[in-house]
C-alpha cells in the first residue's frame, strides 16, 4: 500500500555512527596508514565511519576506501550492468559527508566514471531520482558547467510540476493528483537524497514534506506550487497516507 511509504525512515541518509576502536581484527596499523582491501575494507570503513567530520585524516581515508570500490568501475561499466553501477555508485557516495557535497565541497575522482553512465544510462531509461543524483555529482566533482546545471535544474523542475502542478487549465490539482504526485515524488527525492545526501537535495526532501503536510492539512499551500486548501480523502488507503504525513513529518525532518 502507498500509504505505508510515509512510514519509512530515512536509515540511508543517516550517515551516523558504527562501534569501532582505532584498530580492528587484531591489527596495531594506525587507521591513517592502513591500507584497503577486501579484507580490511569492512574494519576500515566501519572505523571512518566514527571519525569526527573535521578530523585531518577523514579525507584521506574515505578516498582510500573509495578507490578501493572503484577497482569494480571499470568491468561494471564496460558490462553495461546499470543496477550494478548504481549500487556500486551508491557504495561509494555512502562514504560521502553532506559537506564533501556542498559546493566546494570535495568529490573523489572515482566517482566521476560512474556517475557519468548513471547520466547518460539513467536518462535514456527515464531513471529520473538516479539521473538527477548522477547529474549533481558530475556538478560537484566537475565544477560549474552551466549545461549540465540547466539539465538538473529541467529535470527536477519538470519531475515537480508534472506531479503536484495545477491542471492544464490552470486549476489547483485534484485531491487525487496531488495524492499520486506526493507518493511519486517523494520516491524521487529519497532515492536522490540516498545516492547524493548534498546540504541543498536534503532541504528540498524537507521542504516537500512541510509543504504536503501544509497542502493536506489544509494549510496555506504555495500558490507556485498549485496547492489548494481543504483537500479530503476519498478512499481508506487515501486517509491512511495523509494520518501518515502529518503523523511522521516531524520525524521525516529530523531524519533527513
Amino acid at each position: 500500500m502507498r500509504a505505508r511509504l510515509l512510514l519509512l525512515v530515512f536509515t540511508s541518509l543517516v550517515l551516523g555512527s558504527a562501534c569501532g576502536g582505532t584498530a580492528g581484527n587484531g591489527s596495531t596499523t594506525p587507521l591513517r596508514e592502513r591500507a584497503v582491501d577486501d579484507e580490511s575494507y569492512g574494519d576500515v570503513r566501519r572505523l571512518y565511519l566514527v571519525l569526527a567530520p573535521d578530523d585531518p585524516i577523514r579525507i584521506a581515508v574515505r578516498d582510500r576506501l573509495v578507490t578501493h570500490l572503484a577497482t569494480r568501475s571499470e568491468s561494471l561499466i564496460a558490462a553495461e550492468d546499470y543496477e550494478a553501477v548504481v549500487a556500486l555508485l551508491g557504495d561509494m557516495t555512502a562514504l560521502l559527508a553532506p559537506s564533501d557535497l556542498a559546493v566546494g565541497g570535495s568529490v573523489p575522482e572515482a566517482i566521476r566514471p560512474l556517475a557519468r553512465f548513471v547520466a547518460d544510462t539513467g536518462s535514456r531509461r527515464g531513471d529520473e531520482p538516479r539521473t538527477l543524483a548522477a547529474l549533481l555529482l558530475l556538478l560537484r566533482s566537475a565544477g560549474s558547467d552551466a549545461a549540465m546545471q540547466a539539465e538538473y535544474d529541467r529535470v527536477a523542475s519538470w519531475g515537480h510540476d508534472a506531479r503536484l502542478g495545477a491542471a492544464a487549465d490552470g486549476s489547483p490539482p485534484s485531491f487525487e493528483h496531488l495524492f499520486d504526485g506526493a507518493v511519486g515524488i517523494l520516491e524521487v527525492w529519497q532515492e536522490h537524497a540516498r545516492l547524493c545526501p548534498a546540504p541543498e537535495v536534503l532541504e528540498h526532501l524537507t521542504g516537500l514534506f512541510v509543504e504536503l503536510t501544509s497542502a493536506f492539512n489544509g494549510g496555506a499551500g504555495s500558490v507556485e506550487q498549485g496547492f489548494a486548501p481543504r483537500l479530503s480523502p476519498t478512499s481508506m488507503e487515501e486517509l491512511q497516507f495523509v494520518a501518515a504525513l502529518l503523523e511522521r513529518t516531524p520525524l521525516e525532518i529530523a531524519a533527513v
